[in-house]
């Protein structure tokens, strides 16, 4: 929905193209389109004109004409944030002075304004500026405060966020799902692992920061690179060494922008609500099989009729999947103390700033049946909302009939897009997505476990498919005849089957010692598709290969001769055969594979079919397709060649010829 605002009041806008949103990290917006120059709409376009969608209300700020189509772009209207004369000085201006977010805000707002959640920064500080607008004070407070708005020109609101408050909730953006493209840039001019920090008249945080005058990270490498830092506005050690952390964060890395192109699924299929991407997530995108990245989305062009073409912009380090995981082992040990001690104290933290920081607003609406908690009145007008009745407890930020994004239900469900905790302690758990976790003794069913670890007596049951990364550890079998290696074990009924790895993928195995794929059940088969390109049994030594083993998609390859188990105590009804005929039958050809070879030689499967020795050579799958054991035609040969050679002797004999 577009409305325009003319002398005859709002007015719908009609014929409209290309209608979408840039959300902005700061909290700005721009909503554009395009419509025709032939449009009744058209005589109504103008500069500062007013436009307004179910979201907020803008001014038109650019309009760009051509022949026949015109470009719109407007921006959030804040005018009444700039009619008021400016300040002067805010540093000599009492009201600014010392002062909490929360005291500013609420100085500054015009009339009918409401500010919601500023007293998530308890901080105190004094802005430095001169000759501005509440405007420029408002965008101004949020590098000092360290926080970002969610702005509701409609209602009158801005919403006071902190950033660091969103965590990982394990949004993907993969190739295979909803990735669209990506591009990057980067930069690392200002890039430095070494901070030097010092406030007015020298002032240093040494004395509370183990003596040393200066933070650092070494995220990105481990390489030192020294800068310094120095703001004669500091006068307290704690602020310099809090703002230093937060500045060392920002420039520790090099600037890498990434723009994804992506289908917001969750726009148009429920089944996707999990995937609902906004500003200030943390997403994780997929670029290729060695490559992902993790960070917070500052950017959001949203297309509110063709959610296939949104855009996220990332600001970001790219990461190697490897780097990661062992980042992340070393960082919550063996125990997982680390991670009870930090992310879940940091989320309680979380949790009470916003209980406290909603606890003097919001409505209650109670009705016979139920009881609402809702961010305005009425009911069906309020975006975020707390509900209780019979049926359970939820919560939804969609409005009164959801979708709830958390829900406590009377059958003893309890539904959260996110979850932290200390222990959790279950029968059973399916169907989930573990990320960087530790899972000790449990039954986990059907579910997909990313980075993390599975420890003591547990047991996996997988309905289709075990998906790994690098690979897979597996313990020692300590019982049966192999007990003491290492392997794994199917049960009976389960089979093992290599599916295609990519366009040209491979699987290869490297064992130390003993090792090979071994199949003991007589009724099943192991099975190697066809699809993969090659499979490698390597055998090494101190990193020498000293035996190789490749089977390609129309060739076998071995860097040893390929010997057959032919002990006669493994065998039994041991008789004569004559295979003579099949020799005689041989008839080689020369052809090109449909799957990719060219110019082969060999024998045709078919010109055997009827052969009354057949049952030897021939083989056949499930899907009717012919095989030939070409040993056997070896055999058959060897057999030729004996009745050739007896020949040769007989003729020799009558022809009086004697060998030497």
């Amino acid at each position: 929905m577009l409305d325009i605002y003319t002398e005859n009041g709002w007015i719908p806008i009609v014929g409209y193209k290309g209608y979408y949103t840039d959300y902005d990290y700061d909290g700005t917006q721009i909503l554009s389109f395009d419509i025709g120059t032939d449009s009744d709409i058209f005589r109504y376009i103008k500069n500062e004109g007013q436009i307004k969608n179910e979201e907020n209300c803008y001014l038109i700020k650019k309009v760009n004409k051509r022949k026949s189509v015109c470009t719109i772009e407007a921006e959030l209207d804040m005018d009444e944030w700039k009619k008021d004369k400016p300040y002067v000085d805010t540093k000599e201006d009492r009201n600014f002075q010392t002062k909490t977010l929360s005291d500013i805000l609420e100085f500054i707002k015009p009339t009918g304004w409401k500010i919601i959640n500023a007293n998530i920064r308890d901080i105190r500080r004094t802005p430095e500026l001169k000759d501005v607008s509440k405007y420029d004070v408002l965008f101004s407070l949020q590098k000092i405060f360290n926080v970002v708005y969610e702005i509701h020109t409609l209602t009158k609101e801005i919403v006071v966020i902190n950033p660091e408050n969103y965590v990982d909730k394990g949004l993907y953006i993969t190739p295979e799902l909803n990735l669209n493209s990506i591009e990057w840039k980067g930069a690392s001019n200002k890039f430095c692992t070494r901070l030097y920090a010092y406030g007015k008249d020298g002032l240093s945080f040494a004395s509370i920061n183990d003596g040393k005058d200066y933070v650092e990270n070494n995220d990105y490498t481990n390489k030192v690179i020294s800068a310094t830092w120095r703001d004669d506005r500091y006068t307290v050690q704690e602020n310099l060494l809090e703002d230093a952390k937060k500045k060392i964060k920002e420039i520790a890395v090099p600037i890498i922008s990434y723009t994804v192109s992506v289908n917001d699924l969750s726009k148009t299929n429920e089944e996707y609500r999990f995937l609902d991407f906004n500003l200030y997530d943390k997403v994780h995108t997929i670029v290729d099989e060695h490559t992902t990245i993790l960070q917070t989305i500052v950017k959001y062009r949203k297309y509110h009729e063709t959610p296939e073409e949104n855009v996220i912009t990332l600001s970001t380090e790219a990461k190697k999947i490897s780097d990661k995981i062992d980042k992340i082992t070393s960082i919550l040990g063996d125990d997982g103390e680390k991670l009870e001690g930090s992310i879940l104290e940091q989320a309680q933290k979380e949790a009470a700033e916003i209980i406290n920081a909603f606890a003097t607003k919001g409505h209650r609406y109670v009705t016979e049946n139920e009881t609402y908690y809702l961010d305005k009145l009425p009911k069906e007008a309020a975006k975020y909302v707390m509900r209780q009745n019979l049926g359970g407890i939820a919560f939804s930020h969609n409005g009164y009939n959801g979708p709830y994004v958390t829900a406590w239900t009377i059958d003893g469900k309890f539904n959260a897009d996110f979850i932290t905790t200390g222990t959790l302690r279950a029968i059973k758990i399916e169907a989930v997505d573990i990320v960087g976790g530790t899972i000790t003794g449990t039954t986990i069913k059907g579910s997909t476990i990313t980075g993390g670890k599975i420890t003591g007596e547990t047991t996996i049951n997988v309905g289709t498919d075990l998906i790994v990364g690098d690979s897979i550890y597996v313990g020692q079998n300590q019982t049966g005849h192999f007990g003491g290696r290492k392997g794994i074990n199917f049960i009976e009924g389960i089979g093992f089957q290599f599916t295609k790895v990519g366009e040209n993928g491979s699987i290869t195995m490297i064992t130390k010692g003993a090792g090979g794929i071994r199949n003991n059940f007589d009724e099943y088969q192991t099975v190697v598709d066809a699809n993969i390109d090659c499979v490698n049994l390597v055998a090494s030594y101190q990193n020498q290969i000293k035996n190789q083993f490749s089977v390609y998609q129309s060739s076998t390859n071995s860097s040893y001769q390929i010997s057959v188990s032919s002990d006669k105590r493994l065998k039994e009804n041991i008789n004569d055969i004559d295979l003579i005929p099949l020799f005689d039958e041989v008839s080689v050809k020369r052809f090109d594979y449909k799957s990719g070879k060219k110019d082969s030689v060999g024998v045709i499967a078919q010109d055997y079919v009827d052969n009354p020795l057949s049952n030897y050579i021939l083989s056949k799958d499930e899907k009717g397709f012919y095989s030939v054991d070409y040993s056997v035609l070896y055999m058959a040969s060897v057999q030729k060649i004996k009745q050739l050679e007896e020949r040769i002797k007989k003729l020799e004999k009558l022809m009086g010829v004697t060998n030497k």
